[in-house]
């Protein structure tokens, strides 16, 4: 489900410790105009005289409710740090444009939120903002009340601001739990479900940890060096250091280790010998073209599957944040068909 305002908004999401969750919103029709655009990446990299140009330039309506452009430009906080940091030129222009679209939206839907709560005649208790307000004085400033003020001065918010702020957060987040977060509701016969659909994911295959040795068969004294290799290796000279000395394939310098790997990740003639050779055992001289391998497994990972109890939580999560949007979707979709809504254009 989006976050609302609020979260985006880093004056009061500091406060808030709001976690960010995905957005999930329809985009408003239509894109910015080349003007509004550059007045919009200008004001994001500091460009102080072009704040009143558009600061007070209305975005969105929402009965009411009025959300501006410098609304949004706040609500996307250390977003815009974060752009500059990693884009330029039209690359940063084409984020900035999308990041506007998706504060934007998530501002529409927490103006739709916070009119179905007035409209329900619903009323937040003072205490239960007094009681966030202590929370966030114990838990974030050392139970310090100066501290607290000091940083809502930083911020440059009146107590007023901030409790406003608070209540908004508080009947959005009471909005949600009831028309989304309550409505959740996953089967155990959907998990599996699910868990049958993704089987795949929870397979793994069979693999071996191989050892090699290969000899060049056109190297001077071929056949004398295999046979020298085999008698040391018969006679319980480490595979390793046999390997480092004589081999002249792949991971060699690593006493012939080439990892973990599949059965029919090797070539195809060395697959019968990789899946059937006995742990420590080592293959007798296999030719391939114009090489020989000798081979050892030092261990084997046979093929297995996560059981339905080892993923449970997982997929009922996966299940749960996909009908979690799903309905967040529906009802913010009756919310503006509710509620009047009108975009104006960035132009």
């Amino acid at each position: 489900m989006p976050s609302s305002a609020a979260d985006c908004n880093p004056a009061v999401g500091r406060f808030l410790n709001v976690a960010k969750q995905a957005e999930f919103c329809d985009s408003p029709r239509g894109t910015m105009n080349v003007f509004f655009k550059s007045w919009l990446l200008m004001l994001l990299l500091g460009v102080g005289t072009v704040e009143a140009m558009v600061a007070d330039r209305y975005a969105a309506q929402v009965n009411s409710r009025v959300i501006t452009v410098s609304d949004i430009i706040g609500a996307m906080g250390p977003l815009r740090q974060r752009l500059m940091d990693s884009y330029s030129g039209a690359e940063l222009e084409t984020k900035i444009e999308e990041a506007y679209t998706n504060t934007l939206n998530l501002l529409i839907e927490r103006a739709l939120m916070l009119e179905d709560f007035a409209r329900l005649d619903q009323k937040l208790p003072e205490q239960v903002v007094d009681g966030r307000i202590n929370e966030i004085i114990h838990d974030r400033f050392n139970n310090s009340r100066s501290a607290f003020f000091e940083a809502l001065t930083e911020e440059h918010l009146t107590i007023e601001d901030w409790r406003k702020e608070a209540k908004d957060h508080i009947s959005v987040s009471i909005q949600r739990r009831r028309e989304v977060g309550d409505k959740v509701v996953i089967a155990p016969g959907d998990v599996r479900t699910h868990y049958e659909k993704r089987l795949s994911k929870f397979q793994s295959p069979e693999q071996v940890h191989l050892f090699a040795i290969v000899l060049h068969q056109s190297a001077t004294n071929a056949e004398q060096t295999i046979h020298e290799v085999q008698k040391r290796l018969a006679s319980g000279e480490k595979f390793e250091a046999v390997a480092r000395q004589y081999s002249q394939g792949a991971g060699a310098k690593a006493g012939g280790d080439w990892g973990w790997l599949q059965p029919g990740d090797v070539r195809k003639e060395l697959q019968a010998a990789v899946s059937s050779l006995p742990l420590g055992q080592i293959s007798p001289a296999i030719p391939v073209d114009g090489e020989l391998y000798l081979l050892k497994i030092t261990d084997r990972k046979a093929a297995s599957v996560k059981p339905l109890v080892a993923v449970y939580n997982e997929l009922e999560d996966e299940l749960r944040q996909a009908e979690a949007e799903r309905i967040h979707k529906d009802w913010i979709k009756r919310l503006k068909q509710k509620y009047f809504v009108k975009v104006f254009p960035a132009s």
